[in-house]
């Protein structure tokens, strides 16, 4: 369980777009077109799933416009490579290659097209594959009869990740409904969803065994499970995504736990995470917390807390918190707490539930 699904799942996705492409180029070098079309692809997921470039140095925005200049930029680079054989093998065969590489550019384009389709169901792919087919006569006639090995490959994989991202037999799921800022920032929790204990045991007793301490370390490996699938799957509908704090024990930065952080260590998730730790866990691991690079909150009880504007200023003063989470407090302190201004960037919620 503790891999790094998001990594996993853009590997498959590079396997699988390569694979699509190579159907426009048959009777190639397929060692040449399979390193070729991994480096297109490579730099497609990088762009469009992490935001990373590899030929620029900023961008704006990580649409398909922008995705092209990269492939572009990447085909200079793999033709500088290429130049390297000119000399070693047959002039045809190196000018077919090169040509290959060079078309590579405006297939890899379309093999991406395609892989922003939405389908929503099997029976779609057929027409949404041939509609996008049309748009584009000269690689619809170069892949002629390949066609339906194309869409056969496409169905397959739908099979799959609809297998992967819609789960209906899950015991646990990830709670976002807990809205701090309309539209952006939810608070997660990790919630069971066991049938069996609903019905045969008192609701009471169930949340009592479920909040226990010897499950947390479980519970937050659940969650690290589950919280990057359920984003990748909201991503890739095109829905609308915020920021999703998830509150780490402390007992996750003894040594034996440090490695479940490599579930969620990857571009894709330090864009959307927010880690909540507690002041004692920033304290003792800032370092860590620093070379984890996501947005951190700082989840702290100010319910023992005597000066209450101290202890915030304190934390605020850090320079290092994203947010501020308010899990418990004295009600006399509440609209102090309230009024309390951040420094600019630094935002303070009350994540008590009344």
């Amino acid at each position: 369980m503790n891999s790094d699904f998001i990594r996993n799942y853009i590997m498959y996705k590079i396997k699988c777009l390569s694979e699509y492409a190579s159907f426009f180029f048959q009777g190639y070098d397929q060692n040449l077109i399979d390193t070729c079309l991994k480096s297109y692809f490579e730099t497609y997921t990088n762009t469009y799933f992490y935001h990373v470039l590899g030929t620029l140095d900023s961008a704006n925005e990580f649409s398909l416009r922008t995705i092209e200049i990269e492939l572009n930029g990447i085909k200079e680079e793999l033709l500088d490579e290429y130049e390297d054989l000119e000399f070693s093998i047959e002039n045809v065969e190196y000018m077919k290659n090169r040509n290959a590489i060079i078309e590579m550019v405006d297939v890899c384009m379309f093999i991406c097209q395609l892989d922003c389709l939405r389908y929503r169901d099997k029976e779609m792919i057929v027409s949404e594959v041939n509609q996008c087919l049309d748009k584009f006569p000269v690689l619809k006639q170069r892949l002629g009869s390949n066609s339906n090995k194309l869409i056969s490959k496409i169905k397959e994989n739908f099979t799959l990740e609809h297998k992967i991202f819609n789960d209906d037999k899950a015991f646990f799921k990830v709670d976002y409904t807990r809205e701090l800022k309309k539209d952006n920032l939810y608070l997660t929790e990790l919630v069971h969803s066991i049938k069996v204990l609903q019905t045969n045991y008192k609701k009471s007793m169930v949340k009592k065994v479920f909040m226990d301490d010897r499950f947390t370390i479980e519970k937050t490996k659940t969650m690290f499970w589950k919280l990057p699938r359920e984003l990748m799957r909201k991503f890739l509908a095109g829905e609308k995504l915020g920021k999703y704090i998830v509150i780490i024990d402390d007992k996750m930065f003894q040594r034996g736990n440090i490695d479940l952080f490599r579930m969620i260590d990857n571009p894709f998730l330090k864009r959307y995470l927010v880690l909540a730790v507690s002041f004692n866990s920033y304290e003792y691991h800032r370092d860590f917390l620093e070379y984890l690079d996501f947005e951190v909150a700082c989840d702290q009880d100010l319910s023992h807390i005597g000066e209450v504007l101290d202890k915030l200023n304190s934390i605020d003063s850090e320079q290092f918190f994203n947010y501020i989470l308010v899990n418990d407090y004295k009600y006399n302190d509440k609209e102090t707490i309230l009024g309390y201004e951040c420094n600019p960037g630094v935002e303070l919620y009350i994540t008590k539930e009344e």
